[in-house]
């Protein structure tokens, strides 16, 4: 998600002089920016991978105009506030600025949602929350035009890995710091997540391993100039859309 990020801003025509950039991957993103000569700060809600600044998303600490381009990277997912967030990104946006967001979107993660659902049910335990309510392309489209951002798109990416257990999965969910974050979680008993582990292998393929999906949703949206006051609705896409549309069609021109 933080390398697709980096690609979009050489879609867009402006020359970018300070960023702000949110997530974990920032250094990543950070290292990207310094190779356009974009100075930048990080921003995380932990501080992991030499975050400067640690706050939440939806309480940033920056005045308005502070920035004319945000980029937010794999935590809009997980926000209480998400309208919230958006809004103050817009606001600390200079007019004419770009936000670039990346979140695991709906439709992620279909075979762990299954097993770990027919296992509790199995069980006759009931069914916990494990994860997140996630958000869709319609509903991201909305929320950016909602938060007074000017030409709003929301495209979504789906990507295959391939895992030959449950355990390999939840390990790098872990690592990617996709840990269960309520603060009362359901915990899950040993028979439970030994079922589950044996339902997710049921759908392993001739080779012993199991095709979980990703889904990773894109948020592109402009800070309006000054005077600009045009109604600018939301833009749904599909990878397969936005692979087909010239630079120009998603930059702010």
């Amino acid at each position: 998600m933080a390398d697709e990020l980096c690609e979009r801003i050489d879609l867009t025509r402006p020359n970018f002089s300070n960023a702000l950039i949110i997530g974990a991957c920032g250094k990543r993103i950070q290292n990207s920016l310094d190779e356009r000569r974009i100075s930048s700060i990080l921003c995380h809600h932990g501080q992991p991978c030499g975050a400067s600044i640690v706050c939440d998303e939806d309480r940033l600490p920056f005045a308005d105009h502070s920035f004319d381009l945000i980029i937010s990277c794999g935590t809009l997912d997980s926000v209480n506030d998400v309208p919230g967030a958006l809004i103050l990104m817009r606001r600390i946006l200079r007019p004419g600025g770009l936000f670039l967001g990346a979140l695991s979107g709906a439709g992620a993660l279909p075979l762990l949602r299954k097993s770990l659902t027919e296992a509790e049910m199995i069980n006759g335990r009931g069914v916990g929350q494990h994860i997140h309510p996630q958000i869709d392309v319609r509903a991201a489209g909305d929320l950016l035009s909602r938060a007074g951002f000017f030409l709003p798109v929301a495209d979504q990416d789906m990507t295959t890995a391939k895992y030959s257990s449950l355990d390999r999965l939840v390990s790098d969910l872990r690592a990617m710091g996709m840990n269960n974050a309520m603060r009362t979680p359901a915990p899950l008993m040993k028979e439970t997540i030994s079922l589950a582990k044996s339902l997710f292998m049921g759908n392993a393929d001739t080779t012993g391993r199991v095709h979980e999906m990703f889904a990773p949703l894109y948020l592109t949206g402009w800070a309006p100039e000054i005077g600009e006051t045009r109604p600018s609705g939301p833009v749904k896409a599909s990878r397969a859309d936005i692979n087909g549309m010239s630079a120009g069609g998603i930059s702010k021109l």
